[in-house]
């Protein structure tokens, strides 16, 4: 999927993969980020657990990186806070309190303008992305957080049912990408909107890895 997909979708309000709760998952395994004092949540939409996350007693700071200017005020408005905005190239720097956005092309967002990351958290970045841009999406974060830790959200379907997005994405092709890791959760996710879509059998998987 192009970005004016994404950016069309936000601008007609077609944002279904939004979720007006924090991933129970990130909740209930937050601790595999140590000591993580900055998290990186790329592709972050309007996510709320963006805002969670600053309330970690591990946590200083969390930035996103995400292509929608609407997204990103949404975040901003939920957490109750005014961004400033600073204009850096192709990018703009969204900024108030412990969170900061990057606007743009997470493929080309300038590990300088992120900053330092200790951990990212992926709700649904990498299942979000065409699956043949997976190896660059992979590279991509083991650029912007070297040696950080990573917590994946994934989705487990029958892809020749219904296509993506969101796109399926095994365990084996997480190590593929990353190496060894471990998952730490599975669970069924069929709901009425997968059954829609043909679809008798949906998991979530949750893998934790160190990039």
């Amino acid at each position: 999927m192009k970005s004016e997909f994404w950016l069309e979708r936000w601008e007609l309000g077609q944002t279904g993969w939004h979720n007006d709760s924090v991933h129970p998952g990130l909740q209930e395994h937050c601790e595999r980020f140590g000591t993580a004092s900055r998290v990186l949540v790329p592709l972050c939409g309007a996510s709320l657990d963006v805002r969670w996350l600053t309330e970690l007693p591990c946590v200083d700071s969390v930035v996103g990186v995400e292509l929608s200017a609407i997204a990103i005020e949404r975040l901003f408005a939920d957490a109750g806070l005014n961004p400033e905005r600073e204009q850096h190239g192709a990018f703009v720097l969204w900024k108030a309190g412990p969170i900061s956005i990057v606007q743009g092309d997470f493929f080309a967002a300038p590990p300088a303008l992120v900053g330092p990351v200790d951990a990212v958290w992926d709700r649904a970045a990498m299942i979000a992305i065409d699956p043949e841009r997976r190896d660059e999406y992979a590279a991509k974060l083991k650029e912007l957080a070297p040696g950080g830790h990573l917590l994946l959200n994934a989705l487990v379907y029958d892809q020749s049912v219904n296509d993506g997005p969101p796109w399926a994405l095994s365990a084996e092709e997480v190590v593929e990408r990353f190496g060894p890791a471990e998952t730490l959760s599975s669970k069924d996710a069929l709901d009425d909107r997968w059954r829609e879509r043909g679809h008798a059998w949906v998991r979530t998987e949750l893998h934790y890895l160190t990039l």
